[in-house]
């Protein structure tokens, strides 16, 4: 199994990191490894102490059929701005940043 890190800050507004924040990352439709064996639809991350994420994603463009990818949903509190929603094809280790989805 092919896996990239995929690692976001969760902060407030004001800059100040999040602990304990929930994050979502959903493939965008059933995935099959080269040994035929079904790769996860969903799986499930924690900020830690000073707000980070690491996401262990199975690489998309190692995943059968081709063109799929993730939806990540970081469940930020309705107090500090309310949910981020990415869409990211996992292909190479990065931040959420630069694939943050307008809701």
């Amino acid at each position: 199994m092919a896996t990239v890190n995929i690692t976001h800050t969760v902060k407030t507004p004001s800059g100040f990191e999040l602990e304990g924040v929930m994050a979502r990352a959903t493939l965008s439709g059933q995935g099959f490894r080269s040994d035929d064996s079904a790769v996860a639809r969903e799986q499930w991350f924690t900020s830690n102490d000073v707000g980070l994420i690491t996401m262990a994603l199975e690489r998309t463009d190692q995943i059968t059929p081709a063109g799929l990818h993730y939806a990540v949903e970081v469940q930020v509190p309705d107090a500090y701005g309310g949910p981020e929603l990415y869409t990211i094809t996992a292909t190479a280790a990065g931040t959420l940043m630069d694939s943050r989805v307008s809701v």
